[in-house]
């Protein structure tokens, strides 16, 4: 505007010299004449910046009507990867909702002294799984949300025998549940899902859980011993059944409650069907010298007609240079006359290395005794070593695992052989 108003000018000013020279042959523009044209610039281009201030307001407020028309129609979605895999959709500041699944299987083998087969199965330290979550952020302190996870396992490897190698089991419901939490008070929980004590023994920084952990019957559970003096399987000896953590009450339909965090500190609590309820108390925090976590957990339920509750915990550390330690143990009063109280006592020692440029590299070994669970006398023994090897750049973990197994039955007639398994296999999170 401002280069045209001076070519207009200059037109203006050179007409009128051409005129003055066509007419006198000389140009004669007096200083008062040169002030007027001066004056009459200086308006317009007063009137100029007016038009382009007015057309930029104009501009601002079109622009705020667009935005809100969009903002007023259904959100747009936006898709982004999980900081602990998966898929994150955000619908708004307000909705967040995440997809994650994944994969594990391995190839067992498993020897009890009367009989060896390989199975290949679905490793249930950490099974095949879809997962589903989403929740809304209501106000700075309260949120709510639900989740919905389900796990398919074929050949699950607490499950498959040396009579059943094979077994479809469908789908399971893992969790079915919804919460409502406060930073301040607290998350309420409903709906099927863990106990407060679920997992109170398997406290574990080792980062080989999924070739073994205090779980023993996580892998190779239905396996039966083999009575030598009878020569047949023994129905109730299984490792699940003579090997138990006592890690809770599990994945049951009840109400929980969980507690903000003071001083590192969570308090738990459970009501659940079937009159199972728990108390749990759980620590955790990261000093300079090490991270530390411990939990220890009191539970009740009623088992048939007979009702049980057990005193359970564990406990780990990890130092700065991968190296750690994790003990567990609990005791399970049975409340009922002729049986004595089961106890079990469990120690892990690992190391997390970095051998190579794929990931992370994890060995462990580990010391398991178990004591009156499927009779009274029942003395049970596990040994374990572990490594797991994570490949960052396709979201894998490679794994390997030996198990040893030994029972002395408190029956004198009764004599059992020992049971080892080998296992191997990955697990692919997406």
């Amino acid at each position: 505007m401002k280069k045209k108003m001076a070519c207009a000018v200059l037109t203006m000013v050179m007409t009128t010299a051409g005129a003055g020279m066509a007419g006198a042959g000389t140009v004669a523009v007096d200083e008062a004449t040169l002030q007027a044209l001066q004056e009459m610039i200086k308006k317009q281009q007063a009137q100029l910046d007016s038009q382009a201030k007015a057309i930029a307001e104009m501009q601002k407020k079109l622009a705020a009507r667009d935005v809100k028309a969009v903002s007023s129609a259904a959100p747009a979605v936006t898709v982004k990867r999980g900081d602990k895999g998966g898929l994150v959709l955000k619908g708004s500041d307000a909705v967040r909702v995440k997809l994650s699944a994944q994969v594990n299987r391995a190839v067992m083998l498993s020897d009890d002294g009367h009989d060896d087969d390989v199975f290949f199965v679905d490793n249930d330290a950490s099974s095949t799984r879809v997962n589903l979550e989403g929740s809304v952020r209501a106000t700075e302190d309260l949120s709510a949300g639900g989740e919905i996870e389900l796990e398919y396992q074929k050949n699950a490897s607490n499950v498959v025998s040396m009579d059943n190698q094979s077994d479809d089991a469908g789908v399971k419901k893992r969790k079915l549940e919804m919460f409502v939490k406060s930073e301040r008070f607290g998350k309420l929980t409903m709906g099927h899902g863990f106990s407060a004590s679920y997992t109170i023994t398997d406290i574990d920084y080792s980062g080989t859980n999924l070739a073994g952990y205090s779980f023993i019957g996580a892998n190779g559970g239905g396996l039966k011993f083999w009575d030598k003096t009878a020569q047949s399987y023994d129905a109730d000896a299984r490792v699940s059944a003579a090997f138990n953590n006592m890690d809770g009450l599990g994945r049951i339909d009840r109400v929980r409650y969980d507690s903000p965090q003071f001083a590192g500190f969570r308090l738990g609590l459970t009501a659940g069907e079937e009159n199972a309820h728990d108390a749990t108390l759980r620590y955790h925090k990261k000093y300079d010298f090490a991270e530390v976590g411990a939990g220890v957990a009191w539970a009740y339920t009623k088992q048939g007609t007979d009702n049980e509750d057990q005193v359970s915990g564990s406990a780990a550390i990890l130092f700065p240079n991968g190296f750690n330690l994790s003990v567990a143990g609990g005791r399970l009063n049975r409340m009922r006359s002729g049986r004595d109280d089961a106890t079990f006592y469990y120690a892990k020692v690992g190391q997390k290395l970095s051998l190579c440029p794929l990931g992370g590299t994890a060995i462990s070994a580990d010391y398991g005794r178990f004591e009156d669970y499927v009779a009274n006398g029942d003395e049970g023994d596990a040994y374990g070593v572990q490594l797991v090897q994570k490949i960052d750049r396709i979201s894998t973990e490679l794994y390997l695992g030996y198990r040893y197994l030994t029972l002395e039955s408190g029956d004198s007639v009764k004599d059992y052989d020992d049971i080892s398994s080998f296992i191997s296999g990955f697990r692919f999170k997406f």
